[in-house]
């Protein structure tokens, strides 16, 4: 028999358990280091000894048996002498250390226990941001803009960036133009990063041309232009808001320009861009350039099925406008028989059944004036 069971209450056998739960940690044996951890509990409560093995395994003992169960052992043991504060500290760093070890699984349940035993808690900043982060990865994204919510609430800290920007994107995606608008907006006040805040003045541009805000719209777009570190995708998404809003405003001239840069990319907005570019040429009246316009939005975007049949679909109107029905009706028929798309097909016919109707009645109507005129003549 060893000396732990002949002579329990001598130093060596305090001393030997402690080593056995030193042994079994450094060695990975979680199991078997709480396991002897017990027996202390069990024989030596009331001696330093536990406190001693206690600072051995109190990781473990959170993360195997749950922060309830440590608050149960130490909770009223003078030997210990720990206080809340000190728990609320040692639950944190346990679900922090799973998170940096990517155990993100146990990190989660660490998390949603230090949040629920400490409301407030020393560390309730960190631990619903790092949460959020968990929950964002995992796609559930309700959960994550919860614990994102929580941070942006609380004084401005080194989470509160992330938190903000994250958030924004959230809502944004779901269509929640305000709320992400009303993100963007803080985060431009707080923002440290260079590159956050382009983000901040890159989505207070996108929230207010959804919003139909077009004025500010407009004022932020410019801003995007104008910073050096926006990269050429996104300076053509603010060009094509500045467009866009210039188009409805009818400053056809300056929204031409604005879409000419956009149509440089040989990319759906690139083809949207040119589609405008030929419409600006028929609203205007100068029905030859559009019909210019088109011919390179098709050759140049044939790719992009939308805007390249809305191009034909506008060369007709531009043909109509030219009285060239020969050409409008011709190009009708080819989409009718060659595209794949039923919405060019059923506008495609739509449209030439009214043209055939104009030009029947137009017929009838000849027909009945020259009646009239054989009559006249008779008399």
């Amino acid at each position: 028999m060893g000396i732990i069971e002949t002579n329990p209450s001598s130093q060596y056998a305090k001393r030997s358990l402690k080593n056995i739960v030193f042994l079994h940690r450094r060695q990975g044996n979680n199991t078997e280091a709480l396991a002897a951890f017990d027996q202390i509990v069990e024989k030596y409560s009331s001696d330093k000894v536990m406190n001693e093995a206690l600072q051995l395994v109190k990781d473990i003992y959170i993360q195997e048996r749950g922060l309830s169960a440590y608050n149960l052992l130490v909770t009223g043991n003078p030997i210990l002498d720990i206080t809340t504060a000190s728990i609320d500290s040692t639950a944190y760093q346990v679900a922090l250390d799973s998170y940096f070890d990517m155990s993100y699984s146990k990190a989660k349940d660490s998390f949603e226990e230090y949040i629920g035993q400490f409301a407030p808690g020393l560390f309730s900043v960190e631990a619903h941001y790092y949460l959020a982060e968990i929950y964002f990865e995992e796609g559930a994204k309700s959960k994550a803009l919860a614990n994102y919510n929580f941070v942006i609430t609380q004084p401005v800290s080194e989470y509160s960036e992330g938190s903000l920007k994250t958030a924004a994107t959230i809502n944004f995606n779901n269509k929640y133009y305000d709320a992400a608008l009303n993100n963007y907006i803080e985060l431009e006040g707080v923002a440290v990063q260079k590159m956050n805040l382009l983000e901040a003045e890159i989505g207070q541009m996108r929230c207010y041309y959804e919003l139909m805000r077009f004025d500010y719209a407009l004022d932020y777009a410019q801003r995007v232009l104008d910073n050096g570190d926006t990269p050429v995708e996104i300076k053509n998404q603010a060009y094509m808001i500045r467009g866009k809003i210039r188009y409805d405003k009818g400053n056809y001239d300056e929204a031409y320009y604005d879409f000419k840069e956009v149509q440089k990319a040989v990319s759906l907005l690139g083809a949207e861009a040119k589609y405008y570019m030929a419409q600006i040429a028929f609203d205007k009246g100068a029905y030859k350039n559009c019909e210019k316009e088109v011919f390179e939005l098709i050759e140049n975007f044939s790719a992009y099925s939308k805007y390249k049949f809305e191009g034909f679909l506008l060369l007709v109107e531009a043909y109509v406008a030219l009285e060239d029905i020969f050409q409008a009706k011709a190009t009708l028929n080819a989409l009718i028989e060659n595209a794949n798309e039923d919405w060019v097909k059923e506008r495609s016919r739509a449209r030439l059944d009214e043209l055939e109707a104009i030009e029947k009645a137009a017929l009838e109507q000849g027909e009945d004036n020259e009646v009239e005129i054989e009559l006249f003549d008779e008399e």
